[in-house]
């Protein structure tokens, strides 16, 4: 059959190969068939170089796993250790597919923006076009956002706090540019937009940067916003929860950092949107052009995917015998007049400590016992000269995470005239202390996890802290009681961390965690929390909480509190539970309102501000402190729910994407994940590298070629299962983006293997191919569609037998799979001219394709033209009124000199050369925006250029049977 087909050979003598070469290269415009690799394996072939199956099956995994995906089909789920939610998936699509990149998101709180950014992330660190990532963020999430970015993306961030930029400033001085030291970078806003740090981070060509939190940059003149616009970075992403609140200015500063252009000039938005905002129409034009950088996603939207089981709380009244009442009384009055003077002095270092001190008197001795002593031991070294200055983190950083304090602060010298009277209040405390025997809290927690494991002893309770001590005293003292405890806090090492947090969910009863551990945790397997301190934010709760009550939480949640009575914390706990309602239900809107109670400061600072304005000798005033705060918290309620971003979504701007939700509801990684695990097992069997594996994780040894890099250990045990990954924190998640698997995916990509096989009939019929030859070819190629922004990567499959061609988009795994045949089977097969069947079918579907995206994207290019014409014409019509000002006074000042004394001729004279010169400097300004628009314009025109590049990866000569 095969001789037939082939015209009993006389097509194969007529057929020069070399001048078919010469054809391809000057075939269809815009279409490049990659020469090299055609000829590579016409080459090997002649040789006669034949690798074994399982070559050619790594090559097409590893090609297919490792192109530069359609950007329809997304790479991070593979990669990601997250729960799969539509509308993160969709915001992830969205915003690499339509917004190139640059985007604002800002769904409700509570809907995983972190999350959805680090997919984004992930997804263009995978498709190899972002490489330098700097995340900017408050300083009290910078741990936070590190701990996310590992655990769940495995990219691991340095932090750039004070002491890793003394260390690098010291090691390099002024020859480099410390922010070029690194590529994935965590800073705090704070620290970035200090001048000297400011200058250095603008310089660099960024790929990728992301602010949360970016409602701080809503105002045009402050340091943060224009930290930001100096920016030289491709992709951006904002993250805020509250884009604008009331003024729609807000909403333009924030848009023209991602886009300049789009919501015209500022004197032309608000001529254009601003003052007509009650318009409807206006409304519906405004919407559209948010759409193309703006995401807003609402819980309503969501419904009730995001529901996974309700929350209980229970709150165990404390009451303080007299010495521990002492000790409350004592320290109090030395934290709230301390704080007072503090205030006076404007020593915010000092009013810090003395909130510390606050927050301490309802955790545990201990910790304020630790802290005093280190402040009077600083104290007298300052009063005998041996110190000169008292750092902040030098007396806290023993009991809060380090990062907790935004920056390296030197606490000024006002305490100098009243250091004798504070070594004086502080060494009375410390000598009741010791008087202080029992432990009221802790022995209400002993009898209550008692309870607790009488009625089940495979409980998983969490027990939060803020303090180090604390933290310390609880650990001894419940291990003493005889219960299984471990310990979670910011000191650890990473792999320390995750082997807590294994311990406690395979054997352990109690994992006692600092805030490290409402810092990206996933503790599902636990549903009891216990708050044995309160934090004074609101939000540090919920995140403590969200820790267990989160996605993959299959029971209701038990919170449980402590309040001591006529402290602090008993009143804080009654706002939390009755005003904010805290402990029902997930408070999408808690970030919102405390930024109305709060304003320019925290919450924290806002609660020791009126401790202090409402204590006296007789102590604190209490009622007066929380009837202040509740009014402010019901107030802030009410100013949300008439905020300019309420209104808005009220009256249509709807920039949700719930109608793309139903796409992704069902999805899965599907195919891309089962061809990962085959890549896997492949790669780990050609080494006979596996030691171990179970249902729920493997264990290998790294071949040798690849052990003792700087990338790998020797020996690696986690899972290449996602659902897994997610129920096994402490398990290292081995997917797409691990440094060993894209190492061993570059590996097998340098493959170039001509392998030999046979294949069924029956098989080749579910392609299409009904009449085969008794050989044939099967190749697989990627085509790179490229335009002068981006580009994306297509894997083919293609198979002929010389009679019949297929072209088959995507890896069929089904033809990888061949039964092994000695070389020599195929020898007779004529190689060349089965391969140009296949060019010429592949040439005919890559026209097709580029023609159909570039219809694509000549369509988005118009909407990009309209919203650039748009922007110019502003900034014409501002020059326009110049010159109309410009024109007038010029007409006042000949009218003026017709009458003037010939003193003021003088002056009327040059005030008009003025003119002159401006109105030309105007007039050159104009065509200069003309010439702008131009360029601008042909720079949309240049972008549709679409060319394709197809290159062969591999080929296997097949026998039919």
């Amino acid at each position: 059959m095969l001789g037939q087909n082939l015209k009993e050979g006389k097509e194969m003598e007529e057929f020069n190969w070399t001048q078919r070469i010469v054809e391809l290269k000057e075939a269809t415009p815009g279409i490049f068939m990659d020469v090299s690799s055609l000829n590579d394996f016409v080459d090997i072939n002649r040789k006669g170089w034949i690798s074994p199956l399982y070559d050619f099956r790594l090559k097409n995994y590893a090609e297919y796993l490792g192109r530069r995906r359609d950007f329809n089909v997304l790479i991070s789920p593979l990669s990601s250790r997250a729960y799969l939610f539509s509308h993160q998936l969709a915001v992830t699509s969205t915003v690499i597919q339509k917004m190139g990149g640059r985007s604002i998101l800002a769904d409700e709180v509570g809907l995983g923006k972190t999350i959805e950014s680090g997919m984004i992330m992930k997804e263009l660190l995978l498709r190899n076009l972002v490489n330098r990532v700097l995340i900017l963020v408050p300083a009290s999430l910078v741990t936070q956002w590190q701990e996310e970015m590992r655990h769940r993306f495995n990219e691991h961030f340095v932090i750039y706090d004070t002491d890793k930029r003394k260390e690098l400033e010291e090691k390099y001085g002024d020859d480099k540019n410390i922010w070029e030291l690194e590529t994935r970078i965590l800073a705090s806003l704070h620290v970035a937009k200090q001048r000297r740090y400011r200058e250095q981070i603008q310089k660099i060509p960024w790929d990728l940067v992301i602010v949360d939190e970016a409602h701080r940059l809503k105002n045009s003149a402050t340091q943060n916003h224009k930290l930001v616009q100096g920016l030289k970075t491709k992709y951006l992403l904002l993250l805020t929860a509250t884009p604008l609140q009331n003024y729609l200015i807000e909403l333009y500063n924030l848009v023209s950092l991602v886009d300049k252009e789009l919501l015209g000039a500022k004197s032309g938005f608000k001529r254009r949107f601003e003052d007509h905002s009650q318009d409807p129409v206006v409304l519906e034009k405004l919407k559209k052009r948010l759409r193309r950088v703006m995401i807003r996603n609402r819980r309503c939207d969501i419904g009730s995917a995001l529901s996974f089981g309700k929350r209980h709380a229970l709150t165990l009244q404390v009451e303080l015998d007299e010495p521990n009442r002492t000790l409350y009384n004592l320290a109090s009055r030395y934290a709230l007049e301390g704080y007072r003077k503090s205030i006076a002095a404007k020593n915010s270092t000092y009013a810090f400590f003395l909130m510390l001190v606050q927050r301490m008197l309802t955790s545990s001795t201990s910790a304020l016992e630790k802290t005093l002593q280190k402040r009077l031991e600083m104290l007298q070294e300052v009063k005998q000269g041996k110190r000169k200055s008292i750092r902040l983190r030098d007396f806290i950083a023993q009991e809060l995470e380090v990062r907790a304090i935004e920056e390296e602060v030197v606490e000024d010298d006002s305490f100098l005239s009243t250091l004798d009277e504070e070594i004086k209040e502080i060494q009375k405390i410390l000598q009741i202390i010791p008087k202080v025997v029992t432990h009221p809290k802790l022995n209400i927690l002993v009898e209550m996890l008692d309870r607790i494991y009488q009625e089940s002893m495979d409980a998983k309770v969490v027990i939060f802290t803020e303090f180090r001590s604390t933290q310390d005293f609880l650990g001894v003292a419940l291990k003493e009681k005889g219960f299984d405890v471990e310990v979670f806090h910011g000191g650890l090492s990473l792999r320390e961390k995750d082997a807590a947090v294994e311990r406690f969910e395979e054997e352990g009863q109690i994992l006692i965690s600092t805030e490290a551990g409402s810092e990206g945790q996933n503790l599902q397997f636990s549903h009891i929390v216990v708050n044995y301190d309160l934090p004074w934010n609101p939000m540090k709760v919920e995140q403590r909480i969200g820790r267990v009550h989160r996605i993959g939480q299959t029971q209701d949640v038990q919170i449980i509190n402590f309040s001591t009575r006529d402290t602090v914390e008993e009143y804080l706990l009654r706002i939390l539970e009755h005003k904010i309602g805290l402990f029902k239900e997930v408070m999408g809107d808690l970030e919102t309102i405390l930024g109305y109670v709060a304003g320019d400061t925290s919450f924290e600072q806002l609660l020791m501000d009126l401790l202090a304005k409402n204590y006296s000798e007789n102590g604190i005033r209490f009622d007066e402190v929380f009837q202040n705060l509740e009014a402010r918290i019901e107030a802030a309620q009410k100013e949300a729910d008439l905020s300019l971003l309420t209104d808005l979504s009220q009256r249509g701007m709807n920039l949700s994407l719930k109608d793309l939700f139903p796409h992704f509801e069902q999805y899965t990684p599907g195919r891309e994940e089962i061809f990962y695990r085959r890549f896997m097992d492949e790669y780990l069997d050609k080494y006979n590298a596996l030691t171990d594996k179970s249902d729920e994780y493997i264990a290998f040894n790294v071949p040798g070629h690849q052990a003792h890099s700087f990338i790998f250990s020797d020996f690696i045990r986690g899972t290449v299962n996602r659902e897994i990954a997610l129920a096994k924190p402490y398990l290292e998640f081995i997917g797409i983006g691990h440094k060993f698997v894209d190492a061993a995916i570059r590996e097998s990509r340098n493959l170039l293997p001509v392998s030999v096989g046979k294949i069924s009939r029956d098989l080749l019929m579910d392609y299409g191919i009904y009449n085969p030859g008794n050989q044939g070819i099967l190749a697989s190629f990627l085509s790179e569609l490229r335009w002068t922004n981006g580009g994306e990567e297509r894997f083919f499959t293609a198979f002929t037998d010389g009679n019949e061609t297929v072209i088959l988009e995507g890896l069929e795994e089904p033809l990888m799979y061949l039964d092994e045949l000695p070389p020599h089977f195929c020898s007779d097969l004529p190689l060349e001219l089965f391969l140009d069947k296949i060019l010429k079918k592949l040439r005919e579907k890559l026209v097709e394709e580029r023609q159909q995206l570039f219809n694509q994207r000549n369509k988005e290019a118009e909407e990009i033209r309209t919203y650039i014409s748009d922007y110019y014409s502003d900034l014409r019509y501002d020059i326009e009124l110049q010159l109309e000002k410009v024109q007038m006074e010029s007409l006042q000042i000949r009218k003026k000199r017709q009458r003037v004394e010939w003193s003021e001729e003088e002056n009327l004279a040059s005030r008009e050369t003025s003119l002159k010169r401006l109105r030309n400097e105007l007039f050159a300004e104009m065509v200069k925006l003309n010439a702008r628009e131009k360029e601008k314009i042909r720079e949309i025109e240049k972008n549709l250029g679409i060319t394709v590049h197809a290159k062969l990866l591999s080929i296997a000569k097949v026998r039919i049977f």
